[in-house]
């Protein structure tokens, strides 16, 4: 230790206790089993906010697309991934159908190296069934979460269809502010 001034020392200080601290953790109210979400740990510098928001793939998804768009997030590497809905076709109640088309997808999201945040579309809760399967895969539909001091909402608009909410008129009066 010998040399090692109090300007030296404060700094060393301080370097061990942004490194030891971890990287930045991204806050939820409830980290239980079944999540929408991969992860909480981010992927990025302290300094930096970044994340990236994927579109849908359904529609005819076109093979490998989606795929190469994680190759480049991973080389991105954003502190997260937060997609827009319509994660899989869709369009059926066959449990075995749904099943596989979670699988394919499940795959491809798993080679991330950052968390990424599933938001239903239609193709994902278009039916009762489906509906039922998202809640028992990923618990709720819509939820919140905190990254460095920044509230993200996450809404299912599916809940707000007459389709997926008979009876329903679509009131959005719980999203108002305060």
């Amino acid at each position: 230790m010998a040399g090692l001034t109090l300007p030296r020392a404060a700094a060393l200080a301080l370097a061990c206790a942004l490194g030891c601290a971890g990287a930045p953790k991204i806050e939820v109210e409830d980290a239980r089993a079944p999540k929408p979400w991969t992860g909480l740990t981010a992927a990025d510098d302290s300094r930096d906010f970044t994340f990236a928001v994927v579109s849908d793939r359904t529609g005819g998804h076109r093979a490998g697309v989606f795929e190469r768009a994680v190759e480049a997030l991973d080389l991105l590497s954003p502190a997260f991934v937060v997609s827009v809905g319509d994660l899989i076709e869709g369009g059926t109640q066959d449990p075995a159908e749904l099943d596989a088309m979670w699988a394919e997808f499940d795959a491809i999201v798993a080679r991330l190296r950052m968390p990424f945040f599933r938001v239903p579309g239609n193709h994902d809760y278009g039916n009762p069934v489906m509906a039922r399967d998202w809640v028992r895969r990923f618990g709720p539909s819509y939820y919140h979460f905190v990254y460095k001091g920044v509230l993200f909402l996450v809404l299912n608009s599916e809940l707000f269809s007459s389709y997926a909410n008979p009876g329903h008129a679509g009131d959005m009066r719980c999203m108002k502010y305060q």
